[in-house]
């Protein structure tokens, strides 16, 4: 019994090999559609893919092998000794042999902070302060050396009460005196040293956190509406800076020519006014008697304004004293007695009416 026989397929004497159709050589091959002509007659009808052909042709090749060689490298099992430690601590690594340094490779980078330290002479002279003793301010200055100006931390071993912005106005404070009295910022350099340009605000620091404490405790609700405000506020300045550009845009009027005060505008100043002040500024130009018209008119308005001031000047009744004819004299307290005859009478009329 063997697998046929299980599978109850016909026996093997019944298998024929499937022979394939000869074609015959007189009759005419079809032609594939979406050829052209030239792959047709090349591949005679039957187009082998690419991918095998690649695959046929494709022959495995290795690189190869370096010429030389290559040497051997020896590690040895060495102690070092780092000059950024303090402690005299030595350690021990694994170093190609033969390599030898003056000191510890990483040793460059332990960058340490160069401050200003102050003499007992400067800080009675600069640094002296009723809420800081000398006592504190040394402490201070030790532990911002020792934590690299990390503050938090220098707050954190502080043993009194002192908060960071506290401390930092302090610190800041020594090392700006300190560069003024010694001059290490040269005068063209004064505008690049943050130190000397930005001081430390205490106030604006210690306003900013309670700020943002305050954000930060505040609900969703409170955060949605400041941002609808916010929102509100964008719109309102896009639409004040849209009308500022179309107000720009507009051209001025003109007011057209202003008289002084006390002098004479002629009237044909007033009426050449916009294009027809032009043109007949096109025309005069093109005649050359611009220039003469328009001193001629400025020589007209001065004449006419001395004419309108003389006549002023006629027209005041010409006041004259008892005394002196021509000029004003004072007014009397008491009138003068009437005299008698047409005097007395008209005044009876007067008082009768």
């Amino acid at each position: 019994m063997d697998a046929a026989d299980i599978l109850g397929a016909a026996p093997r004497s019944e298998f024929r090999p499937r022979v394939r159709p000869v074609p015959k050589e007189d009759e005419p091959k079809k032609g594939l559609k979406g050829l052209n002509r030239e792959v047709f007659q090349l591949t005679g009808g039957n187009p082998e893919p690419a991918s095998s052909a690649a695959t046929s042709a494709a022959v495995p090749r290795f690189q190869k092998k370096r010429k030389g060689a290559s040497k051997q490298v020896h590690w040895e099992w060495v102690g070092f000794s780092n000059s950024a430690r303090t402690d005299g601590l030595e350690l021990k690594h694994w170093q190609k042999k033969g390599v030898q340094w003056e000191d510890y490779p990483f040793a460059r980078f332990n960058k340490k902070l160069e401050l200003l330290e102050y003499s007992e002479e400067e800080y009675e002279k600069l640094l002296s302060s009723e809420d800081w003793t000398r006592d504190d301010t040394d402490k201070l200055i030790d532990l911002v050396k020792r934590f690299d100006m990390n503050f938090f931390i220098v707050q954190d071993r502080w043993p009194g009460s002192h908060s960071v912005e506290v401390l930092k106005d302090r610190f800041y404070f020594i090392q700006r005196k300190l560069t003024e009295e010694r001059g290490l910022v040269a005068p063209e350099d004064n505008g690049e040293n943050v130190l000397m340009t930005k001081p430390y605000d205490r106030e604006h620091e210690e306003k900013r956190k309670q700020h943002l404490e305050r954000s930060m405790a505040g609900s969703r609700d409170e955060e949605k509406e400041e941002q609808e405000i916010l929102e509100k506020a964008r719109k309102i300045e896009a639409l004040l800076k849209k009308r500022r550009g179309e107000h720009k845009k507009l051209k001025p009027l003109d007011p057209g020519p202003r008289c002084a005060k006390g002098g004479v505008t002629l009237r044909s100043k007033l009426l050449l006014r916009g294009t027809e002040s032009s043109c007949v500024s096109k025309i005069l130009s093109g005649i050359g008697a611009e220039e003469k018209f328009r001193s001629l008119a400025d020589d007209i308005a001065k004449l006419l304004s001395i004419h309108r001031k003389l006549l002023k000047r006629k027209a005041k009744p010409a006041k004259s004293g008892p005394g002196q004819p021509g000029k004003p004299g004072r007014k009397r307290k008491h009138p003068l007695p009437e005299d008698e005859g047409s005097g007395s009478e008209v005044t009876q009329k007067k008082r009768k009416q």
